[in-house]
This record gives structure tokens, C-alpha cells and sequence, in this order.
């Protein structure tokens, strides 16, 4: 322990005398790793309620009896479908491993659709050529010309790959974008930081909402920032929820856009673009056909150093 705090307050002399003029609270929230809520497990009151809000077991179930006569308990078969969804040992129990899957960030679209329906045979679509957004509010977190740069390129993702183009107006538009906290409007109420970061509609209903209690961020600017528990990438949230806007429900590809959970965009200090992987696009092919040129620069992989690589140095510290 006392070999842990004289490396920390070293490393802590070195930074303030080198590179970094001086050291952020978001420097320290994360050196010190008291905020990342991600790494506790949710309680099992939780648990019960994310199978329920996430269509892994009807409501009227938790009510049920468990295992009484034929055997068949549905809150222990609602478990391994999530264990099996999300990629995690399935022991039908809600054991740490399972728990903490649960804490992560994600979108609020339910997941039982991957389960009981083959992705891309979606009777949601749109039927025209050209879909029109409107961004009625942003987020306080970014100016709002990055945020409106942002959401334009994550549409040109999505045209670069299918037959239907993506234009903002400030009139009457086919998709409606706000950023908006706890209750507002629909069913779907936000939860505050961590958990839901969005969620969206199918066609023709034309909702994309952002949860305005997270702490938005833009890579690669943002790297840094990023890198931390305290911020989300606005950026492959929005690819995600247009992608519900367009007809695609959950996948069960870890990595692809449509994965429910959230992907960290910073890996050992460097910004990873996100892509559309290939099962993303496979799966909104199937419904609008194919587009007329190849993916977008926007979704290409680059990589930029940052000054996050600090922050690996402290996980190795913690681990020696």
C-alpha cells in the first residue's frame, strides 16, 4: 500500500511538472475510480426490473410462482436469455458477472426482438428516398455546431450504405432529435447518469432521444474526456439509435453499431472511429437494399493518441 501511495504522488509530481499545466477534476475523478458506477453490480430489485424493462420476461411473470409443480421457472429462463444475449456464462443465477453487465451503459430499446425475430425482416420501414431530421434542442455539454456535424455524419453513415438520403429541416421532418431528462412526453422516462444514455422509434414514428443527464462528449477531440467513466461518445450512440429509426432492432454481434450496450471509443490512449460492422449492414440491406456507393469516410477506423494514456498507467498501478 505505502509502495502504491509513492507512486502515485510521484506520478501526480511528474504530470504537474511536465506535459499537463495542471490536473482536471475529470483527471481525478478517474485516477482515484470512485465514479465509475459501471463497475458495481446492480441489485437484484434492479435486476428484476432490467429483465422486465428490456422485454426478457412480461411484466405479470415476476408475480408468478417460481418452480412450483411443472418445474419451469420464468425469471431463472429470463436470465439465461440475457446471459445468452449478452454474451456471459449462463447459469440461470444473478451472479456478479451478470449484475454487472447490467450496470453498463445502454440503450433503452428492449433486446427481445433479437431473440424472438430474424433481424432485417422488418415490417418497420420507411417508404420513401429522402428522410427528413430535425434537431429541435442540444445539449449544453457541446456547441452546437459539432453536435449538428455529428449527427449528420452518423446519417451519412447509414446513406452510404443504403438507397435513402438524410436531410435536416427546420420544418415538418420524418425523424424529431431532442436531448431531454427524466420524464418527458413519451413512455420512456430517462434514469439520470449511466444506465439508458437513448433511446428511438421504429418507422413511422420518428423519435430520437438523448437522455440530458449523461455527459456528452465528441471524439477525437474529446479523447481525453472519453476515455473516463464521466463521459459518453455522443457519436456511436447516435449511429445506434438512427439505426432503430430506420427498422433495425437489437444485435447480438458484440461489436456491431446495433450491440445494446455501449462501446468505449478509446482503447490504450487512442480513438477508435466507430464503424458499421458487417452485420449492421447486412441487416439494413435486407430491408432497403443495397446503397450506391461503398461506407462512409465517416465510418472508416482511425486511431489518435491522446493524453488518456495516464490513465493506464494508474490501472497498472491499481493491479500492482
Amino acid at each position: 500500500m505505502e509502495r502504491k501511495k509513492y507512486l502515485i504522488i510521484n506520478l501526480i509530481i511528474i504530470l504537474s511538472i511536465t506535459t499537463i499545466p495542471f490536473v482536471s477534476t475529470d483527471f481525478l475523478d478517474n485516477l482515484f475510480g470512485d465514479n465509475n458506477e459501471e463497475e458495481k453490480p446492480v441489485s437484484n430489485e434492479k435486476a428484476m426490473k432490467y429483465l422486465q424493462d428490456f422485454g426478457y420476461v412480461p411484466p405479470g411473470e415476476l408475480n408468478n410462482n417460481r418452480g412450483s409443480g411443472g418445474g419451469f421457472d420464468p425469471i431463472n429462463d429470463a436470465i439465461k436469455k440475457f446471459q445468452l444475449f449478452a454474451h456471459l456464462p449462463v447459469t440461470g443465477k444473478l451472479d456478479v458477472k451478470t449484475k454487472k453487465k447490467m450496470a453498463k451503459k445502454r440503450c433503452g430499446m428492449q433486446d427481445v426482438e433479437m431473440i424472438t425475430n430474424n433481424r432485417g425482416a422488418s415490417q418497420f420501414k420507411w417508404d420513401k428516398s429522402l428522410i427528413k431530421y430535425s434537431i429541435h434542442n442540444f445539449s449544453p455539454d457541446l456547441s452546437s455546431s459539432r453536435q449538428r456535424d455529428a449527427i449528420r455524419r452518423a446519417f451519412q453513415t447509414w446513406s452510404a450504405v443504403i438507397p435513402i438520403r438524410f436531410e435536416e429541416t427546420s420544418g415538418t421532418a420524418d425523424i424529431n432529435i431532442i436531448f431531454a431528462s427524466g420524464s418527458h412526453g413519451d413512455p420512456w422516462p430517462f434514469d439520470g447518469r449511466g444506465g439508458v444514455l437513448a433511446h428511438a422509434t421504429m418507422p413511422k414514428d420518428g423519435k430520437l432521444h438523448f437522455d440530458e443527464s449523461e455527459n456528452w462528449a465528441l471524439g477525437p477531440e474529446d479523447a481525453n474526456k472519453i476515455g473516463t467513466s464521466r463521459y459518453t461518445d455522443l457519436y456511436p450512440v447516435t449511429v445506434h439509435e438512427i439505426g432503430h429509426t430506420l427498422g433495425l432492432s437489437h444485435s447480438k454481434v458484440e461489436d456491431a453499431i446495433m450491440a445494446p450496450f455501449y462501446q468505449e471509443t478509446v482503447e490504450n490512449g487512442v480513438y477508435v472511429m466507430p464503424r458499421l460492422k458487417s452485420d449492421d449492414i447486412r441487416a439494413i440491406q435486407a430491408i432497403y437494399g443495397l446503397g450506391r456507393g461503398e461506407e462512409s469516410n465517416f465510418g472508416s477506423r482511425s486511431r489518435v493518441r491522446t493524453k488518456y494514456r495516464i490513465v493506464k498507467i494508474w490501472n497498472r498501478l491499481k493491479k500492482g
